[in-house]
């Protein structure tokens, strides 16, 4: 089955692999529900999850699994937070239709991290949720220490406004707006040009396309630390974490041990 958006098509894959930790749902205070990955030992690192465009809570769910089986190979305990975006396309920026981006900040992170120790914490997204991964990365490097992204849609205004006229109208307005929420902005600015980032881009067109671009852009930008790998892969996250998984692992605590 899979959902066909104009410009987009969202794979969805295969079904929940067999974990040795937990996955729970949990809502915020205020009303934003996230999922919650426990590995089996104790942790002291967190992985931020974020969805791409048009995904229901159950697929976020799945991308969850995919991560967490992934990490359970490697040996790696790691907790993984996956915030839902309810209207399923709010870029993860801070707009008209949704402050997805303050959400992350100020209220499902405040809320995981009471109950945790935490001393890493990294973020990842697939598609939309690579260009939240970006903005959020970016714009806080001091507070996520390696950014990771599947096949994102790294929009640019001229290619969002293309083919999500949309969400370009609905959630930013104008593209003053988009600016202060783009990544594109966020390289420029970032106070921290070292903070590793590694992109997977596959083979469909759009977000390939979209990779190439904003990888120029954050070598232009001066970000020191950027590794950008291309595959033959369809649009889903299951392939990349299965293919990848452990190289991106590995990134994640490459000069920790």
């Amino acid at each position: 089955m899979a959902a066909l958006l104009r410009g987009l098509v969202q794979y969805v894959c295969g079904s929940k692999p067999t974990l040795q930790g937990t996955v729970t749902e949990h809502q915020t205070e205020s009303g934003t529900w996230y999922c919650l990955y426990t590995p089996p030992a104790p942790s002291a690192s967190v992985l931020y999850h974020l969805h791409g465009l048009g995904e229901i809570f159950a697929f976020v769910r799945k991308e969850v699994y995919w991560t967490a089986a992934a990490l359970e190979q490697a040996g790696r305990p790691v907790h993984i937070v996956a915030p839902y975006d309810d209207t399923k396309s709010g870029m993860w920026s801070d707009g008209k239709t949704v402050q997805m981006f303050t959400r992350v900040l100020e209220d499902v992170m405040p809320q995981v991290e009471r109950h945790l120790v935490v001393e890493k914490r990294c973020i990842q997204g697939f598609s939309m949720g690579g260009f939240g991964a970006m903005l959020l990365g970016l714009r806080h490097p001091e507070l996520f220490s390696r950014i990771i992204v599947w096949d994102g849609a790294l929009h640019s205004w001229e290619t969002l406004t293309h083919t999500r006229a949309f969400i370009a109208k609905g959630q930013f307005g104008d593209v003053a707006v988009f600016e202060k929420n783009s990544p594109w902005k966020a390289a420029e600015a970032c106070p921290d040009k070292a903070v590793p980032i590694l992109i997977f881009v596959g083979r469909m067109q759009a977000t390939l396309s979209y990779g190439r671009r904003f990888y120029k852009h954050l070598q232009d930008s001066g970000m020191q630390r950027v590794t950008f790998l291309e595959t033959d892969l369809p649009h889903c996250l299951q392939p990349f974490v299965e293919q990848h998984g452990q190289r991106a692992i590995a990134f994640l605590f490459s000069g920790v041990d």
